[in-house]
């Protein structure tokens, strides 16, 4: 057999994947420099904070890291806060419900049909 000629439609192709190629590094290099230019003022913020407040570098790894682990005291003051106590209880599970927010599905089953919120609540 002879030799096969190349497909023009896959030349045409091949060189518009480079030109995308080439244009989406091109943008990508643009917008990792947008990135670095927006992020430069946030530091010197950050490292005003810790002038004005005394903070010292590793006291902001220390709380970084705590953070990562999900052990963010400020994440357990507000869970903490959250906590209601119970208004509810359904008298043969258990299940408690402090009024607050969307009604348990056992005390909306109750109530339609016919018991009243009343009769469930903690005295």
């Amino acid at each position: 057999m002879g030799q096969q000629t190349k497909n023009p439609l896959r030349l045409v192709y091949a060189a518009k994947q480079a030109e995308l190629d080439k244009e989406i590094n091109r943008l990508k290099r643009k917008s990792d420099s947008l990135r670095a230019r927006r992020r430069l003022p946030v530091i010197a913020g950050i490292v005003r904070a810790m002038v004005e407040f005394d903070i010292q570098p590793q006291e902001v790894i220390d709380a970084y890291q705590s953070g990562k682990n999900g052990s963010d005291t400020a994440d357990k003051a507000r869970s903490g806060a959250a906590k209601l106590p119970p208004k509810y209880r359904h008298p043969e599970t258990g299940e408690v419900w402090s009024g607050r927010g969307k009604t348990p599905r056992w005390l909306r089953e109750a109530e339609e049909a016919g018991a009243q919120r009343e009769a469930f609540r903690v005295s």
